[in-house]
């Protein structure tokens, strides 16, 4: 399996029954591919947030209660990238974060911060198929694949385990 970061995809090739077998890039380069997976990025809405002087990089900056640069307004959701202890910004795009973090937002307004911290986790239907994580893996140097990866796309399931 080839990862392939940051390329600008120009087209997906096909065979004559009309089956993916490879991605042209940009640069012309031609990777073959039984499967195409695409990660679509999303931007932000956050021009209020600008526009009302609120503090934003890659979405509105909030802490783990949810509240701003402005000691009056919170936030939460796809929107907002939270400042960790290590002074990184996280921007989940879940339901789960977003319902969470509301909480812990509205509670700031009432005077009873309560800090969202949670694992973060996803899932997704995909057709027949469910895909589901636990947790983030940037930072990760090795993986594991428990399963068979081929045989899994046909069939059953496989998981893959991020360490560091």
């Amino acid at each position: 399996m080839d990862l392939v970061f940051n390329a600008k995809i120009a087209a997906l090739e096909s065979d004559a029954q009309g089956a993916v077998c490879g991605v042209r890039m940009a640069d012309g380069r031609v990777v073959p591919a039984g499967l195409v997976v695409v990660g679509i990025g999303v931007t932000a809405n956050d021009q209020l947030a600008q526009a009302a002087g609120l503090a934003y990089e890659r979405g509105i900056v909030v802490d783990t209660c949810g509240r701003t640069s402005d000691a009056h307004i919170v936030a939460a959701g796809d929107c907002t990238a939270r400042r960790l202890d290590d002074g990184s910004l996280l921007r989940l795009e879940s339901v789960q974060n977003a319902t969470e973090q509301g909480k812990s937002a509205a509670a700031a307004l009432m005077g009873q911060p309560r800090a969202f911290t949670a694992t973060p986790w996803f899932w997704s239907d995909q057709y027949d198929r469910k895909l589901q994580m636990a947790d983030l893996s940037s930072g990760a140097d090795q993986w594991v694949v428990r399963g068979d990866l081929q045989a899994s796309l046909a069939s059953a399931g496989f998981t893959v385990f991020h360490y560091r």
